[in-house]
């Protein structure tokens, strides 16, 4: 995020709850991928003032939600484009699922929520 921050100059927060314990190395590859790939996504095309990420593990899994306060999409472009499909790609080999949702003119919301025990 502070890497992003500085490349963007973008106000970019992020907020963890719970403990990560120990997630292999390919479960933290692919929650890089999808978060990499929203923030990208928020950068390039979202016209956002302001993103953030939020990521909690459970005891039953871990979420991560990336939003931004940026232009939307409409519902055709939800499913479109190579970052959405690395996106799903990534959450359903960690066992899980990708959830977007977005207005135009009101942001973006990403969601990623997977279960521990799949990893």
């Amino acid at each position: 995020i502070s890497n992003f921050r500085t490349i963007t100059a973008l106000p970019t927060t992020l907020a963890v709850r719970g403990h990560e314990g120990s997630l292999p190395a390919v479960a933290r590859q692919r929650l890089f991928s999808v978060a990499h790939n929203a923030l990208t996504n928020a950068y390039k095309y979202a016209e956002a003032s302001n993103i953030t990420v939020e990521l909690a593990y459970t005891d039953e899994g871990l979420e991560l939600c990336i939003s931004d306060d940026g232009v939307g999409m409409a519902e055709a472009g939800a499913s479109s484009g190579h970052g959405l499909r690395n996106m799903r790609s990534a959450a359903q080999e960690l066992g899980g699922s990708i959830d977007i949702t977005s207005q135009p003119g009101q942001g973006t919301m990403i969601r990623l929520a997977a279960p521990v025990k799949e990893m």
